[in-house]
């Protein structure tokens, strides 16, 4: 049984070695490497390439409005968050952390499992005090065709 070690990582996410998959905000993820914070592709990209790279782990960078993006040491790939309303966006990450995190361990890929977590995102973050439930997801597959 292969163990994934997924961390929701702050501040220097040099720390993190040993992590599977490390979860930043592109903000994190910027200070973290020493450079101004940015949500750009081509710096995110970069920046994901250099700490997986010397981490030898995945990096999937929460970036609010923009989605969620993912280095796996062969691309570099964007989901758009699914979202139409913002009413409140704190917990929004650990959200994302916790559906990418169950979606994985039920077998999903990274890919689906990010996909699916942006859809929840989008869910909690439209409500006053971000949640989700199951009722939630009844339209994920049909949001999929």
């Amino acid at each position: 049984l292969k163990k994934i070690v997924i961390v929701d990582g702050k501040k220097n996410l040099n720390e993190y070695s040993g992590a599977t998959i490390l979860v930043p905000n592109a903000k994190e993820l910027c200070l973290s490497m020493g450079i101004k914070s940015s949500n750009e592709d081509s710096v995110l990209e970069n920046l994901s390439k250099t700490l997986s790279k010397s981490l030898n782990c995945t990096i999937v960078i929460k970036r609010s409005a923009k989605g969620a993006s993912i280095w796996d040491s062969t691309s570099f790939r964007t989901y758009p968050t699914s979202a139409k309303e913002v009413v409140n966006v704190s917990g929004a990450g650990d959200v994302f952390v916790a559906i990418m995190s169950l979606s994985i361990a039920n077998g999903k890929s990274l890919d689906e499992s990010v996909k699916f977590a942006n859809f929840g995102c989008s869910k909690a973050i439209a409500k006053r005090h971000p949640s989700v439930s199951l009722s939630d997801f009844e339209s994920f597959e049909s949001s999929k065709k």
